[in-house]
């Protein structure tokens, strides 16, 4: 079974064990995606959708809601779900790589007066693929620069900055410029995925007052 069919039965085992702790009517449907699956899709977004709608609607009612370590097995099946779905900031190992990097244009994100460093990387998902037009900001300003077709980006910025890497459909990750660090790879994680993942290990609540139970 290719990774992708292992997230989407792994997702979709955590939906129904979330449904059934909370007395939800819900049966996953048969999964019909021709082709590579990418462990989510379309309709695997909406009967997450629909989970979320439901819990709710216990919270506003009064009603406990048990999401947090609803069963060992989940638990178990999140392990390597969470391992995909942490941010990695690291360096690229691969020479090619850095070399490519260094022909990239540089964008200057400085203010006036400014002295900067030159940060260069690559954006990528968490199959290794160039994430294309990702935007790179400078938090707190609405200076950036997008990815190009091969997810690259070089940039000059004060060292120490905080930037954002944004992107429709994936989770905003960040990083701090460094003199130390001047070559980036930044691997996006899927904005479906993290929502699963946040709706399995966030906190029960017992009541519309948002009371935790002790």
């Amino acid at each position: 079974m290719k990774r992708g069919k292992k997230i989407c039965q792994t997702l979709k085992e955590i939906r129904l064990q979330v449904a059934r702790t909370n007395d939800i009517p819900y049966e996953p449907t048969e999964c019909k995606h021709k082709g590579e699956c990418p462990g989510t899709c379309p309709k695997c977004e909406q009967e997450v959708r629909y989970i979320e709608q439901q819990l709710n609607k216990r919270r506003t009612l009064g009603k406990a809601v048990a999401v947090a370590g609803v069963a060992i097995g989940v638990s178990m099946a999140m392990q390597p779900i969470e391992a995909m779905a942490q941010k990695t900031i690291s360096t690229p190992k691969d020479s090619t790589i850095i070399s490519a990097l260094q022909t990239v244009k540089v964008k200057s994100l400085l203010n006036e007066g400014e002295k900067g460093i030159v940060v260069r990387g690559r954006v990528v998902d968490e199959d290794g693929c160039a994430v294309i037009n990702a935007l790179i900001i400078r938090k707190g300003t609405e200076k950036g620069e997008p990815s190009n077709l091969d997810g690259m980006f070089a940039i000059e910025i004060p060292e120490g900055c905080l930037m954002e890497v944004k992107m429709i459909g994936y989770k905003t990750s960040s990083f701090k410029t460094s003199q130390q660090q001047q070559f980036v790879e930044v691997v996006l994680e899927d904005q479906v995925l993290a929502g699963i993942v946040e709706i399995v290990t966030k906190p029960s609540r017992d009541d519309v007052y948002g009371r935790g139970r002790k």
